[in-house]
């Protein structure tokens, strides 16, 4: 083995084991990847219901809440999964655009807050 086939495995290697942990760390199974027909617009509505469950949870009525968790629970399971559709990624994305328009508004009113204060 030359030095550049040699090179090329450690590489592939080294990017596969960091890939595999970045996955374990989304709760996605390599089974996902073939039960979703749909599967990017899924798996990334699955991403970002956790993103918004885990850091912005505050900002979520009990309702919002409860589809978020319903979809994170229905991804996890291969049957239930297989039933989903687009429409119901959809859902998880509008969810997550209110919670972005809030963080925008609070983020846009501490703005305005600082610089009232600093022009008196």
């Amino acid at each position: 083995m030359d030095d550049l086939t040699y090179t090329l495995n450690a590489r592939t290697q080294k990017d596969t084991a960091k890939t595999d942990v970045w996955i374990a760390q989304q709760h996605i199974t390599a089974k996902q990847f073939m039960d979703t027909d749909v599967q990017t617009c899924l798996l990334q509505a699955q991403k970002i219901a956790r993103i918004t469950i885990q850091h912005h949870a505050r900002y979520l009525c009990t309702y919002n809440t409860t589809v978020l968790n319903g979809f994170l629970q229905k991804m996890a399971f291969g049957k239930s999964r297989s039933k989903l559709r687009e429409q119901h990624a959809r859902a998880v994305f509008r969810i997550c655009a209110q919670v972005n328009r809030k963080l925008y508004q609070t983020a846009d009113r501490r703005c305005t807050k600082k610089g009232q204060k600093t022009s008196l």
